[in-house]
């Protein structure tokens, strides 16, 4: 009865620390969570681009990348998977809406669907990602 008893204190003294470490835990994941709204690119030639109607969702892997159309007629939307590798974001659309909206920039899609960022800065409020040389700011929407 008493080897039981140890065991049993044991395994839920493990479960207790586990959850606790993870309820801790301030991981890039769970700062990217969210809605964002897409702000404006600075270009490496030095120009800017800014637009306030996109927006990107993260959420477990997932990611939805909207573009609001001008004077409330609705977005177009697509969904898509997402990584988070060291300081590397890669997001991938299965397959890019007809329209191309997403393939012009500031969204630059190209081809393929995918795409990989170098993680700048993540907060409560704030992103920043970068591409080819190309710095995307986002705020918390």
């Amino acid at each position: 009865m008493v080897g039981k008893y140890n065991i049993l204190c044991v395994a839920l003294f493990v479960c207790m620390a586990v959850f606790g470490f993870l309820a801790c835990s301030s991981d890039t994941d769970d700062e990217l969570r969210g809605r964002w709204q897409f702000s404006y690119c600075e270009y490496p030639a030095g120009g800017t681009f800014a637009c306030d109607s996109a927006f990107y969702s993260f959420d477990r892997g997932v990611f939805k990348l909207q573009k609001l159309i001008p004077n409330g007629h609705g977005s177009y939307q697509t969904y898509g998977n997402y990584v988070l590798a060291g300081d590397s974001l890669i997001l991938s659309i299965p397959r890019l809406p007809v329209g191309a909206v997403f393939c012009v920039p500031p969204f630059d899609w190209g081809r393929d669907g995918s795409k990989r960022f170098l993680v700048g800065e993540v907060s409560r409020r704030r992103l920043m990602l970068s591409c080819r040389d190309t710095v995307y700011h986002f705020r918390k929407f």
